[in-house]
């Protein structure tokens, strides 16, 4: 990956970090793209270049963590020795990768 490209990967997820704790602490029904960009330190520029709006950011915070679950599903499944395995190192697994970003199991709480 080249430095733009990197630079870009690095923006994209300090917004989405940013987007992600500011939709913890405020909600996300309250939470403005003002907050998100405040939160992040970025201009709102930036925030344009790579989102057009809060629900785009939701969006790739759960598509990439979906992503990330379904390869590693996948990835334990592949080792089961048995169905009853396929079945628990599969389960095992997405909650593994899931407990790993506890921000997003706080925002998806019905607390929140």
């Amino acid at each position: 990956m080249g430095v733009r490209e990197q630079q870009k990967a690095t923006n994209r997820q300090s917004i989405a970090q940013a987007a992600l704790e500011t939709f913890i602490e405020i909600g996300y029904e309250a939470c403005t793209i003002r907050d998100i960009v405040r939160y992040s330190g970025l201009s709102p520029g930036t925030f344009y270049n790579y989102f057009e709006s809060k629900e785009d950011v939701l969006d790739f915070i759960l598509q990439d963590l979906a992503i990330r679950v379904r390869q590693t599903v996948r990835r334990e499944r592949a080792r089961a020795a048995s169905g009853r395995d396929f079945i628990y190192q599969g389960f095992f697994a997405f909650l593994e990768e899931v407990g790993r970003e506890p921000a997003i199991l706080l925002m998806l709480s019905p607390t929140h």
